[in-house]
């Protein structure tokens, strides 16, 4: 205990030197934190491109909060970078560390931290009650958090959503936002698909859930398969999940380990049921026709295929975010329970066309802004070059970096935004019609 508090004594004596040395080093040092698979996925390609580049001397730190949160497989893909000790990474001197979520370390020799997102889209988690609300939302506690400096969004979307509901942060002197994009929304929106879903027809359908409450598997388990194979039997079923959900263990009685023992018998058993309990499921896409999700935000990154999705929802929740809830229900076929999950299927081959032209809005409010997301990024490091901490005169050159990167960007996000507003007005002029039938109904 005395020699942890001397060292911490120590450190902060010795910090004014550290900013300076920090400040003329010659090359941008760079630690990336890996907490666990889904936030590897969003930094793996951003690892290799500074790794390559002689600009920047690139570490990696396996900060494992929960135990088994970074899988034997993706500690065995990261063999070949340079990995550090938690206890070396952070009393050593670093100009940036790179992270994915909530910092729960500290990194007291850490100059400034670079917050990538560990999701393709915001707010998507769900809310009880039937108006969304965004009291809780993980997104705002994300970019509020202390240790989130230079802010890194993923798309354009990201950034209409914090001009209408939190503005605020954008004022904070300590911050510094740019938006990039993320790897697996790079890719121009696909041509639209012929083969829809049509029961009577060979078809190729994935579905996957969510790990929290009411996501697809929590609340319907492997119920939903066989019903897909007793309805739809000339079809082909492709399961995934996030790589959570096979963990958790409830108190109302849902066991992840035992759902993935159960669909592993099923694949074993059943040719036209393939088991893929991948924390990636992108690789899947090109080979099915259609998806059946959840609130996971796998639903964002389908809609660049231009192929139809079936959506469950919970009876009496909503997204966090009315946007996201209303790209999310308009662009799919929505169902709330076993019994309607049929016709939900049969309801994307009906509205095709409208499905599409939403999913489209979609694709453009969550896609990535630059074609390389990962060289954008390199160029702004560089652009910013080594800084001592967010108290230094360096600071300035961030925050003119981000001015100039503004400039530019507005220029794309506005159409986007007005397109949105008049989303708004229908989708709000759609759902006032639906309540005045259902009122009706009721009356009779």
């Amino acid at each position: 205990m005395l020699k942890a508090l001397l060292k911490r004594i120590a450190i902060e004596c010795l910090k004014p030197i550290d900013k300076v040395l920090l400040g003329l080093a010659p090359r941008i040092r760079v630690l990336f934190v890996v907490v666990n698979d889904i936030g590897y996925f969003h930094q793996i390609s951003l690892l290799r491109r500074l790794y390559s580049d002689d600009q920047f001397a690139v570490k990696l730190v396996i900060a494992d909060y929960y135990q088994g949160s970074v899988s034997k497989e993706v500690r065995n893909a990261l063999a070949e970078f340079d990995v550090m000790s938690v206890r070396r990474a952070r009393w050593t001197r670093w100009h940036y560390a790179v992270i994915t979520d909530i910092a729960k370390m500290s990194f007291p020799r850490t100059a400034a931290f670079i917050q990538i997102s560990h999701s393709y889209c915001f707010g998507n988690l769900l809310a009880p009650g039937p108006d969304c609300s965004a009291a809780d939302d993980y997104f705002l506690m994300m970019i509020s958090d202390r240790f989130a400096n230079i802010i890194v969004l993923s798309s354009l979307g990201y950034v209409d959503l914090i001009q209408r509901l939190y503005p605020q942060v954008l004022e904070d002197d300590k911050k510094a936002f740019f938006v990039t994009g993320t790897r697996n929304m790079t890719a121009s929106r696909q041509p639209r698909s012929k083969r829809l879903l049509e029961k009577h027809k060979h078809r190729r359908l994935l579905v996957t859930s969510h790990w929290t409450p009411h996501s697809l598997f929590r609340d319907l388990g492997v119920a939903v398969i066989h019903e897909l194979r007793e309805r739809f039997p000339l079809w082909e079923i492709m399961v995934s999940a996030h790589p959570k959900l096979w963990s958790i263990k409830t108190e109302d009685g849902f066991d992840g380990m035992r759902l993935a023992e159960h669909l592993t018998s099923l694949a074993r058993t059943d040719g036209a049921i393939t088991f893929a309990p991948t924390g990636n499921p992108v690789s899947l896409f090109e080979d099915v026709d259609g998806l059946l999700c959840d609130h996971s935000s796998i639903r964002v990154l389908f809609s660049a295929q231009s192929k139809p999705c079936v959506l469950y929802r919970h009876p009496g929740c909503c997204a966090h975010f009315a946007i996201t809830e209303m790209l999310y229900v308009r662009s799919s076929a929505v169902f709330h329970s076993l019994d309607e999950m049929e016709s939900a299927i049969s309801d994307t081959v009906l509205r095709d066309e409208e499905l599409l032209r939403w999913n489209s809005l979609m694709f453009d409010y969550f896609r990535s802004w630059k074609e390389d997301p990962d060289d954008a990024l390199r160029d702004i490091l560089a652009t910013i070059g080594p800084i001592g901490s967010i108290a230094s005169a360096k600071w300035n050159r961030v925050r003119e970096t981000e001015q100039a990167h503004w400039s530019e960007m507005l220029a794309d996000l506005t159409p986007l935004s007005k397109r949105i507003d008049r989303a708004i007005e229908d989708h709000e002029t759609v759902s006032a019609g639906s309540r005045l039938a259902a009122n009706g109904r009721q009356s009779r």
